[in-house]
């Protein structure tokens, strides 16, 4: 795609060099799944980005709701869980220059139609097609999907997170929930507030409210072995 100016999508059958987040690898059987990318410019510099990912999860989300995955949730910042099993992530990829152009990737990856178990995942994990006991027809839930991104980005576009934030907090799975995160060799251990302005993660920690964000932070529930 050398040369190809923003927005553009690209979609694949298979990824042989896909990852997630903190370099995890991203199983990725043939003709099963949906491995869709799109590119898009940003004017303005990457304050223009802030909340991005999130309002990406919720397009992610109604779309999947939208074909019936009805229980599907949110989890801070990345990933679309059912009854605690991931059934999709968001990898966000920047440059440019952060105080002027610059470009994006949103990596999407949605587990659609795998059903075989997969010795090398290394989480719970689903598919739409488990959930909705039949075949998905990929076609059709990407036009979904590109609908509901559509409106999302549109709404990010012109009013920012902020206008969405309340619509996050409401489908993340684990509000009010003690969890641990993450950050190298020190842990947190806190009770979800919510999100700020920005789409970090807001915990209460011994009683002090704190935001945390960054791609290298891992949210766990504080019970989940």
């Amino acid at each position: 795609m050398s040369g190809q100016v923003p927005p553009f999508i690209v979609m694949a059958e298979r990824q042989t060099s896909g990852r997630g987040r903190r370099g995890r690898n991203w199983v990725s059987p043939f003709g099963e799944n949906l491995y869709y990318s799109l590119a898009l410019q940003v004017n303005g510099g990457m304050r223009q980005l802030e909340g991005l990912s999130l309002v990406v999860g919720l397009a992610l989300l109604r779309a999947l709701r939208s074909v019936g995955v009805v229980a599907a949730g949110l989890k801070w910042p990345n990933d679309v869980l059912v009854d605690g099993r991931k059934i999709a992530g968001i990898l966000l990829e920047l440059s440019g220059d952060p105080a002027d152009v610059c470009h994006v990737v949103i990596g999407i990856g949605v587990n659609v139609n795998m059903l075989a178990e997969k010795g090398d995942i290394d989480q719970p994990w689903t598919s739409m097609r488990s959930e909705l006991g039949s075949l998905v027809d990929r076609n059709e839930f990407v036009f979904e999907l590109n609908r509901q991104l559509s409106l999302y980005l549109g709404v990010h576009e012109k009013h920012g997170f902020s206008v969405l934030r309340a619509e996050w907090e409401e489908n993340h799975l684990w509000q009010g929930r003690h969890v641990k995160l993450t950050m190298g060799a020190s842990p947190v251990e806190g009770v979800v507030l919510g999100v700020d302005q920005t789409g970090a993660i807001r915990l209460r920690v011994a009683g002090v409210e704190q935001s945390f964000s960054g791609g290298e932070l891992s949210l766990r529930l504080n019970d989940d072995s």
